[in-house]
């Protein structure tokens, strides 16, 4: 569903622009990109149905080695399966995400790391579900969010 969601995405589009390979690049990287979060004791929530779905890494974590090692380097495969151009376009904008969020959220927090909604499921109000469920969750913590 969350490839769903991206293969239309400018910036996804502008990492992986052949649009014949996008779909499925997208489909194994959000696939393994779940599999390295609940590694990591973070969540992956979605809507009955799974129209929609959203990523949360906890607080204290940042998907680092152990996470990626935990995941059987679930993320390694599909990153390593890419042309090398989308690879490096796709770390390069890692990079300047991974640097903004540091600098903005120094202290624990839970991180919304992806959060998508079908198309035909778009407008009714189940990513604003999911993100009030971590909201209420982040409050229970007493925990920031980002």
């Amino acid at each position: 569903m969350l490839a769903r969601a991206f293969t239309p995405d400018p910036l996804w589009s502008a990492i992986i622009p052949d649009d014949s390979k996008r779909p499925g690049q997208l489909d194994g990287m959000f696939r393994a990109l779940i599999r390295t979060v609940e590694a990591d004791n973070g969540l992956a929530t979605a809507t009955a149905g799974v129209d929609a779905v959203a990523l949360w890494n906890p607080p204290g974590h940042s998907m680092g080695l152990g996470a990626i090692v935990r995941s059987r380097f679930a993320l390694v495969r599909p990153t390593l399966a890419m042309a090398g151009a989308d690879r490096r376009r796709m770390a390069a904008v890692m990079r300047q995400l991974d640097g903004r969020h540091k600098k903005l959220m120094p202290e624990p927090h839970w991180y919304l790391m992806a959060i998508g909604v079908d198309s035909h499921k778009q407008g009714g109000g189940l990513g604003s579900a999911l993100v009030r469920d971590g909201l209420r969750r982040a409050d229970a913590d007493g925990a920031a969010t980002y």
